[in-house]
């Protein structure tokens, strides 16, 4: 992870602090069509890193493991955008993040922005329910929604 990207991830802890959760209680049960995903992280990749457009994001993998005929095995990348252009903090990115973090048990609470990076592998291998729902806003785009978890990590493994 880039130098400058560790100072933002220092420098904004309070957003962190003020960033608020969602209510994940008020999802509708799961009905077929739905989605349990293993949660990773790419080897390949940075998983917090700034893009062509300037904007840092937090990157998640999302491998399927039941869902709709013919999706299993694929993988599918879950971003959250957590500082704009000019390095200011993204309210609803870190929002997401949070949110989701929380939802896959993590005590959100108990760390500030710097330890996202380690809390981000301490989800890895949870298995989450999720649902997948088209964009509001950017057509044909797929937003991915983490509900809860289905099979939490066991211990020792790996992605």
């Amino acid at each position: 992870m880039a130098e400058d990207i560790r100072d933002l991830l220092r420098k904004h802890s309070v957003a962190w602090k003020e960033a608020e959760t969602q209510n994940r209680d008020d999802f509708e049960p799961l009905p077929a069509g739905n989605y349990q995903w293993e949660i990773g992280l790419s080897e390949k990749k940075p998983v917090i890193t700034r893009d062509s457009d300037k904007q840092v994001r937090v990157r998640i993998l999302l491998k399927t493991v039941s869902g709709p005929e013919g999706t299993e095995g694929k993988i599918r990348s879950k971003s959250y955008t957590i500082f704009d252009d000019t390095g200011a903090p993204d309210e609803r990115g870190l929002g997401y993040l949070k949110t989701d973090l929380k939802t896959l048990g993590e005590d959100v609470d108990a760390f500030d922005l710097a330890g996202v990076p380690e809390a981000l592998k301490r989800i890895v291998g949870i298995v989450a329910n999720g649902q997948s729902k088209e964009s509001p806003t950017t057509k044909g785009r797929m937003n991915y929604y983490i509900n809860g978890v289905a099979v939490p990590k066991e211990a020792g493994a790996e992605y």
